[in-house]
């Protein structure tokens, strides 16, 4: 058994996401319809107090009550934006950045976490308000798995190109 869940980056509807995880959901859709058996659910926790810190508390207790109800063997694959999936802040992180992203407070789950990159294109960011930032170019770079315990994410995959969709009314 399989288990989808992604947060919904503050409620903003994106193109581009909106068309991914229609096209994600219909993949699925087509597998359980073979007998696979898969379930999907969307969701994001409301962050209307402005702290990141809460918001990825909140993420993290939703996620922790979710998997609590999976069968026994079941997978979850979560798909949430990089710094939420971070294992452990970095150093020198901006001091607004929560001290204990999504991912940190999760870790006795053994999860696993991978962060997705790209040599060139945008990427979506929320600092002073949510927009596509545009990505320095990259050389291309092999994936990397990391194990030191002090690491950020277990593997680090680059992909040639990230593009963010534009802003639709939600």
């Amino acid at each position: 058994m399989a288990w989808i869940y992604w947060n919904a980056e503050s409620g903003v509807a994106l193109q581009s996401r909106a068309h991914a995880r229609l096209t994600l959901i219909e993949s699925l859709r087509a597998l359980k319809a073979q007998g696979h058996v898969i379930d999907v659910v969307g969701s994001d926790v409301n962050s209307n107090d402005g702290s990141s810190q809460i918001r990825d508390d909140r993420m993290a207790a939703e996620l922790r009550r979710l998997y609590r109800r999976l069968p026994e063997g079941t997978r979850m694959l979560v798909l949430t934006g990089n710094v939420h999936a971070t294992l452990q802040r970095p150093a020198g992180a901006l001091p607004e950045m929560q001290a204990q992203p999504m991912a940190s407070l999760l870790r006795d789950l053994d999860i696993y976490s991978v962060r997705l990159e790209a040599q060139r294109g945008h990427f979506w960011a929320c600092l002073d308000r949510c927009k596509a930032l545009p990505i320095r170019d990259q050389p291309a770079r092999a994936p990397h798995v990391d194990t030191d315990s002090g690491r950020q994410y277990d593997l680090w995959l680059w992909m040639p190109a990230l593009s963010v969709g534009t802003l639709v009314d939600p």
